[in-house]
Parts: C-alpha cells; structure tokens; sequence
C-alpha cells in the first residue's frame, strides 16, 4: 500500500504515519518542512498546501494508492489539494471532526451539522473550517474527485 499524508510530522497526522509504517506501507508524507520531523524511513516531499505550484512541483508525476489529510484550515485550500491530487492518488481521505455536528444536537451521522461553505478562506472556526473542507473534497464540480476516485 502506498500512503501519502499531507503533513504528518505532527498529532493524528504522526500518529497514522507511524501506524502505516509499522504496517508495512510505503509512506510518503509532504509537508513544508517547519513543524516536526517524519520518520526516517518515510519518503519526504516538501511544499506549502497553500501554494498550488508549489504542491504540482512536488508531486510530479508520482501515484499513490490514497492520501490522507487532516488539515482544518482554509477549506477552500483543502478543495485545491484536492483537485491537484487528481489522477495521483486513487483515494482521498479526508479527516474530520465530531465537531462539525451542532452542538448539543449531534445523536448519529444524520444530525444537524454547522453551517460551512467550501469555497471559505476563513478557519477562524475550527467547526465551520472542518465541514467546509468536508464540503470540499465532496463537490467533484471543483475537486474533480469523487468517492472512491482520485
């Protein structure tokens, strides 16, 4: 299995790294080089997410089996990743959180979630910021993507 985890030298991102490793995957991480280190033995790629060519330039012509990320920025950059991403990876996992449900309202998947819009550059609202990038990655209108597809 190859993995490609955007960021992961850090919390949950580190966390899936290690366990893709200890699995026996090969594992790529891109990240922009300021936060933590991966571990040795993962392939490295260095890019900023916010910058378009700059993520083109590091992926160059590799595939993956699936990405992971967990980003809870911009959710409008996460729809961007996305759509670069296509026709490198034949998945996308995107990591959520239970936090994007209505507070006190949330019972099951079907509950009420806040209010979002994938084309946001806000991530003040770490609730909203994470529904938006659900939204994003989602909408093959702009990622190209859609479940099971890269």
């Amino acid at each position: 299995m190859k993995l490609l985890m955007l960021g992961g030298t850090r919390f949950l991102g580190r966390a899936l790294v290690d366990d893709a490793l200890a699995r026996g995957w090969e594992v790529t991480v891109l990240h922009r080089g300021l936060t933590g280190a991966p571990p040795p033995t993962a392939e490295v790629l260095f890019a900023d997410r916010t910058d378009q060519r700059a993520m083109v330039e590091a992926l160059g012509d590799r595939r993956w089996d699936f990405v992971v990320d967990t980003w809870s920025g911009s959710p409008r950059v996460v729809g961007e990743n996305a759509r670069v991403l296509h026709g490198h990876v034949d998945r996308y996992a995107y990591i959520s959180s239970g936090s994007v449900y209505q507070w006190g309202l949330h019972v099951d998947e079907g509950s009420p979630v806040v209010a979002a819009s994938a084309t946001s550059d806000d991530n003040s609202d770490y609730a909203s910021a994470k529904r938006g990038a659900e939204l994003a990655v989602l909408d093959p209108s702009r990622t190209r993507c859609s479940r099971g597809q890269g």
